[in-house]
């Protein structure tokens, strides 16, 4: 067998037992990571009740009471509400 060949089957033996291990994609059983929490701020504003910003853009609580609570909606910027 020439020095080539005895190079190349090392080669493949080498790549092959290696895709053994990378060709797992399943995770190893150990408990689910834990959720990360959020820094919730209180909203504190004119008929909003219950109202946290999550992010820059996202914000959760209750529906709007009366106009002082679609304004003070208005007035953080929401423009879109699902309630």
């Amino acid at each position: 067998m020439t020095t080539e060949r005895c190079v190349l089957l090392l080669f493949l033996a080498l790549v092959a037992s290696g895709c053994q291990q990378c060709g797992s994609t399943s995770l190893p059983s150990s408990a689910p990571p834990e959720p990360t929490a959020l820094d919730l701020v209180p909203v504190k504003a004119k008929g909003l009740h219950n109202v946290f910003r999550i992010t820059d853009k996202l914000y959760s609580g209750n529906g709007p009471d009366g106009d002082e609570g679609f304004q003070s909606l208005q007035n953080l910027g929401i423009k879109t509400a699902a309630l």
